[in-house]
């Protein structure tokens, strides 16, 4: 009750403002939210446009390596920027979605199931052992 907390600082609300102090906090963080997607979505439009160029498919196998590496502070950027993990799971979602897309943009199959593999074995890799890693070095 935000209104009770209020009065308890003393801060003095009329009737009508009351109900402006449950809707205001919903409208930022909508607000919040749309502005952090269109700033995700701008760089993740460039990066998906690069997977389609032949500079990328000539290097595949160390840009996807690359991509995946600076998703894990990217991830931790996001949950920064929304504070709340089910705000953030659909944008770190669509970085994921990219990233693998960018692994669809391989020259051959052999060269795809190459990337393929090494996402999967780094995203195993860092489930296991970089998350405990780093929350061992935050506590």
């Amino acid at each position: 009750q935000p209104s009770r907390m209020l009065d308890r600082e003393g801060i003095p609300l009329t009737v009508e403002s009351r109900s402006q102090v449950r809707i205001l906090p919903v409208r930022w963080k909508r607000a919040h939210l749309i502005f952090v997607s269109i700033l995700l979505l701008l760089p993740l439009t460039l990066m998906w446009e690069f997977t389609y160029s032949g500079f990328f498919s000539a290097q595949a196998l160390l840009f996807i390596i690359g991509f995946n590496f600076a998703m894990i502070p990217i991830d931790g950027v996001l949950s920064q920027a929304v504070r709340e993990e089910l705000l953030q799971v659909p944008l770190s979602t669509a970085c994921s979605v990219v990233l693998f897309i960018g692994t669809l943009g391989a020259e051959d199959f052999s060269d795809f199931c190459e990337g393929f593999f090494i996402e999967l074995i780094i995203g195993i890799v860092e489930r296991l052992f970089l998350g405990y890693i780093f929350n061992f070095i935050g506590s």
